[in-house]
Protein backbone atom coordinates (compact mmCIF):
# COMPACT_ATOMS: atom_id res chain seq x y z
CA UNK A 1 0.00 0.00 0.00
CA UNK A 2 1.53 3.46 -0.66
CA UNK A 3 0.30 7.33 -1.36
CA UNK A 4 -1.28 7.04 -4.59
CA UNK A 5 -2.91 3.74 -4.52
CA UNK A 6 -4.80 3.08 -1.31
CA UNK A 7 -5.42 -0.60 -2.04
CA UNK A 8 -3.56 -3.30 0.16
CA UNK A 9 -1.77 -5.04 -2.47
CA UNK A 10 -1.93 -8.91 -2.13
CA UNK A 11 0.86 -9.93 -0.89
CA UNK A 12 0.28 -7.19 1.68
CA UNK A 13 -3.06 -8.71 2.59
CA UNK A 14 -1.10 -12.12 3.05
CA UNK A 15 2.00 -10.99 5.14
CA UNK A 16 -0.58 -8.90 7.74
CA UNK A 17 -4.09 -9.66 7.11
CA UNK A 18 -5.15 -7.05 9.80
CA UNK A 19 -5.11 -3.45 10.26
CA UNK A 20 -4.90 -1.71 13.66
CA UNK A 21 -8.05 0.72 14.83
CA UNK A 22 -5.43 3.77 14.13
CA UNK A 23 -5.11 2.48 10.78
CA UNK A 24 -8.58 2.33 10.30
CA UNK A 25 -9.00 5.66 11.31
CA UNK A 26 -5.90 7.24 8.81
CA UNK A 27 -7.18 5.02 6.23
CA UNK A 28 -10.89 6.62 6.49
CA UNK A 29 -9.83 9.50 7.65
CA UNK A 30 -12.43 9.78 10.57
CA UNK A 31 -12.21 10.24 14.34
CA UNK A 32 -12.27 7.70 16.81
CA UNK A 33 -15.70 8.68 17.85
CA UNK A 34 -17.15 8.03 14.43
CA UNK A 35 -15.54 4.32 14.83
CA UNK A 36 -17.33 3.84 17.26
CA UNK A 37 -20.86 5.26 16.00
CA UNK A 38 -19.94 3.06 13.00
CA UNK A 39 -19.68 -0.11 15.10
CA UNK A 40 -22.69 0.35 16.33
CA UNK A 41 -25.12 1.55 12.96
CA UNK A 42 -25.89 -2.48 12.23
CA UNK A 43 -27.32 -0.43 9.20
CA UNK A 44 -24.10 0.60 7.74
CA UNK A 45 -22.62 -3.23 7.62
CA UNK A 46 -19.14 -1.42 9.14
CA UNK A 47 -16.39 -4.78 9.50
CA UNK A 48 -16.46 -5.84 13.43
CA UNK A 49 -13.01 -6.40 14.58
CA UNK A 50 -11.32 -8.94 16.65
CA UNK A 51 -9.95 -7.98 19.46
CA UNK A 52 -6.92 -9.23 21.13
CA UNK A 53 -5.67 -7.78 24.79
CA UNK A 54 -7.94 -4.99 24.25
CA UNK A 55 -6.55 -4.38 20.74
CA UNK A 56 -9.02 -3.52 17.84
CA UNK A 57 -8.42 -5.58 14.64
CA UNK A 58 -9.83 -5.17 11.60
CA UNK A 59 -9.74 -7.66 8.56
CA UNK A 60 -7.86 -5.57 5.55
CA UNK A 61 -10.17 -7.47 2.59
CA UNK A 62 -13.36 -6.99 4.78
CA UNK A 63 -12.32 -3.11 5.30
CA UNK A 64 -11.11 -2.67 1.31
CA UNK A 65 -14.66 -4.28 0.60
CA UNK A 66 -16.64 -2.25 2.65
CA UNK A 67 -14.98 1.06 1.20
CA UNK A 68 -15.77 -0.32 -2.12
CA UNK A 69 -19.07 -1.22 -1.89
CA UNK A 70 -19.76 2.19 0.28
CA UNK A 71 -18.32 3.83 -3.50
CA UNK A 72 -21.22 2.38 -5.54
Amino acid sequence: MNARNPKPSPTEIEDNPYFTAPEVLRRLRIADMTLWRWLRDDRLGFPRPIVINRRRLFRKAEIVAWEASRAE
